[in-house]
């Protein structure tokens, strides 16, 4: 799946990514594949699992911009 960071909780390593599918999905730092912080506004590509909680984002990755 392909989306955006929607909210993103510094202090508390969590947040939400707005899928271009339709949809949020929950976020924890320790999904993201670079474990760098993410600003709200990042592009990123992740898989989905369904959790007692709701939906849930696994390896996010970071969209990278190339110049060229």
């Amino acid at each position: 799946m392909h989306g955006k960071i929607q909210r993103w909780v510094d202090v508390r390593s969590f947040g939400f990514i707005t899928s271009n599918e339709g949809g949020t999905v929950f976020v924890h730092r320790s999904d993201f594949v670079a474990r760098s912080a993410p600003v709200v506004g990042d592009g990123c590509t992740f898989e989905v699992e369904t959790t007692e909680k709701g939906l849930r984002a696994l390896g996010v990755q970071f969209d990278v911009e190339v110049s060229g």
